[in-house]
């Protein structure tokens, strides 16, 4: 018994001690106005995040972030937006690097909540391009998703979202 604890310990030791752990976080924004429109939809969103790359191919990570989205009707009336948060766990697998540039796709179970109670559960793919500007710092963007979500009160949704306005950059770094 005191022989396997011993090994399991070393071998968490060794873990951590070549672990590759980053942090950093996106930013989101989008804005969008319908022709003809007198008042359009935007939307900030806020993400830090953190993870653990496993390999050169694999990496999980945890952004826990907030959004602002004011619609169309709700500055006309000049209402307040609505404020979500969020908590989207992916797993990350490199499909392809050259030199600086990598291309990936990000496995997300995401939970969002709303004012006034509202939750919605989401899982999808999200392609993305890192580019590595030093050994340490990445620029990392994801250009929109393919995926299922239940929005409670609202339904099931099936789509494609693939446009500038769900498109978002962030700034990493690995220790």
């Amino acid at each position: 018994m005191k022989k396997s604890l011993l090994a399991i310990a070393f071998a968490m030791v060794a873990m951590v001690g070549s672990a590759q752990v980053f942090v950093g976080g996106s930013l989101g924004f989008g804005s969008t106005k319908a022709e003809g429109a007198k008042y359009g939809t935007t939307n900030f969103g806020l993400n830090p995040e953190v993870g653990y790359v496993l390999n050169d191919s694999w990496c999980i990570g945890l952004p826990i972030g907030v959004d602002y989205t004011k619609t169309a009707a709700q500055k006309l009336i000049d209402a307040d937006g609505t404020t979500t948060w969020n908590v989207a766990p992916y797993a990350r697998y490199t499909f392809y690097k050259a030199g600086i540039l990598s291309c990936f796709v990000d496995g997300v179970l995401g939970f969002n909540g709303m004012q006034g109670g509202d939750t919605n559960v989401a899982v999808y793919v999200a392609p993305g391009v890192a580019l590595s500007v030093t050994d340490n710092i990445s620029l990392v963007s994801r250009l929109g998703s393919l995926g299922w979500n239940n929005q409670h009160g609202h339904g099931n949704y099936f789509g494609l979202n693939a446009n500038a306005s769900i498109t978002s950059v962030g700034v990493y770094y690995t220790f």
